[in-house]
């Protein structure tokens, strides 16, 4: 089934921004196609560079390459099925090399044809035995997969065998590697990352990093200045500094549900996020964030004193009612309700979302006139997975209505006239 491409002048769709306080949106995304074949999930759609193609896999137990005709219509030109639901996949476009995860465990490889009209199958990985959340492939002819059967494992795509593999205390949900180090990063199901060093066939586990508190989604890296973003279903983005010793973070908090994908384009220093509360949310990465405040514990009121309803004795000796325990995102003091009923947006520490703030922080941003640092525009779909082409400066978005759909970013992924150095890369 072929899928029309809509252009501007059938009266495109238009994704409307929605800027934080004091921002002028640097442009805007234009719907500009849309496939609407699938009658299951698309857990996964690439865009092929320097072609007018996408790559995408699906629970109907299909992998398909969809190729833009010269009618304006996208056909697909391979349609291969395999054993199960396609769950995850990487491409190499040099080798055309493409690997696809299954729900059965199994990573089928497979050789893409020069002209994406058809496709060999190299050889069936049985690395799992459960779902295939993540694959990659990395240098030197090495997979790296994670799953539900908390295994990481790293198979030889020369060989076909297994070079050696890990056992997680968690299942793993999505995978990174950084070349200049050989530094894994594993993402998994409860909020944490566990951080591998890849040497030759071996693996050594040097850390864990620790901040998100839902499954870690995705993650990205910004290669030249060491930054490693990833995002979470706790509706947080984490930027981690991997220069320093204890990977020193900073938070971005932009959206209101899961946040299914990321993507740091270099050339514009900018990230995108997509999520299920149907927005997409760009980023200044030109500035760098403070950190997150600590958060006080009191047993009353660090302005008032009012007790909280735990601290009875003090409830009993003022012969008063405990209330609930709030904090102040900016300073992190421990504040009851009527203490901390403002709400603003404080860009300097990633919250482009209002946010509860004490008075005398919300005073103090009042005077300081906050300018955004991102902004956000709808997609009116719930997005699961995100891909952005820089050269094309194309975005693609597949969502769970089983929609992928294609936006013109062309104004929006522009470096910023004057680019401010951000003291991460000074450091």
């Amino acid at each position: 089934m072929a899928s029309k491409i809509q252009s501007s002048a059938e009266g495109s769709e238009q994704a409307s921004v929605m800027s934080g306080a004091g921002s002028t949106p640097r442009g805007r995304l234009e719907l500009v196609g849309k496939i609407e074949s699938y009658d299951d999930a698309v857990n996964m759609a690439v865009i092929i560079p320097r072609e007018d193609g996408i790559i995408c896999v699906s629970d109907d137990r299909t992998v398909k390459v969809w190729m833009k005709r010269y009618t304006g219509q996208y056909w697909p030109s391979i349609c291969q099925n395999v054993s199960g639901a396609c769950v995850c996949m990487d491409f190499c476009i040099e080798l055309r090399q493409l690997v696809v995860g299954l729900d059965c465990g199994i990573i089928i490889e497979f050789k893409v044809g020069d002209d994406y009209n058809k496709v060999q199958h190299v050889r069936d990985y049985p690395a799992h035995t459960g779902r295939v959340n993540a694959v990659l492939l990395v240098d030197e002819n090495i997979l790296l997969s994670c799953g539900s059967d908390k295994c990481f494992q790293i198979n030889c795509t020369e060989t076909g065998q297994r070079l050696t593999g890990y056992q997680l205390n968690t299942s793993g949900s999505c995978l990174q590697y950084e070349s200049s180090s050989k530094y894994v990063f594993i993402g998994d199901n409860s909020g944490q990352i566990t951080v591998f060093k890849l040497d030759a066939d071996k693996i050594e586990r040097l850390t864990t990093l620790k901040r998100h508190t839902a499954t870690v989604q995705c993650m990205t890296l910004d290669k030249s200045r060491r930054l490693l973003f990833s995002a979470s279903h706790d509706q947080s983005i984490v930027v981690w500094n991997l220069k320093t010793k204890d990977f020193a973070a900073f938070e971005l908090h932009g959206h209101l549900d899961k946040v299914r994908g990321i993507s740091f384009c270099e050339n514009s220093n900018q990230l995108l996020s997509v999520g299920e509360d149907c927005v997409v949310v760009c980023w200044d990465m030109t500035k760098f964030r403070d950190p997150p405040a600590k958060w006080n514990e009191s047993d009353a009121c660090e302005s008032c004193s009012t007790p909280f309803f735990w601290n009875v004795k003090s409830m009993w000796e003022t012969k008063s009612f405990g209330g609930r325990q709030h904090h102040c995102r900016k300073c992190g003091k421990a504040l009851c309700a009527k203490c901390s009923a403002h709400s603003d947006v404080i860009p300097q520490m990633g919250f482009e979302l209002q946010v509860r703030v004490c008075d005398n922080c919300h005073n103090q941003l009042e005077a300081e006139k906050q300018t955004s640092l991102a902004t956000i525009h709808d997609l009116r779909h719930a997005a699961v997975y995100l891909d952005v082409d820089e050269n094309s400066r194309t975005i693609l978005t597949t969502g769970k209505d089983r929609v992928i759909k294609l936006w013109d970013a062309s104004t929006l992924l522009q470096p910023p006239k004057q680019q401010v150095l951000s003291t991460i890369q000074k450091k």
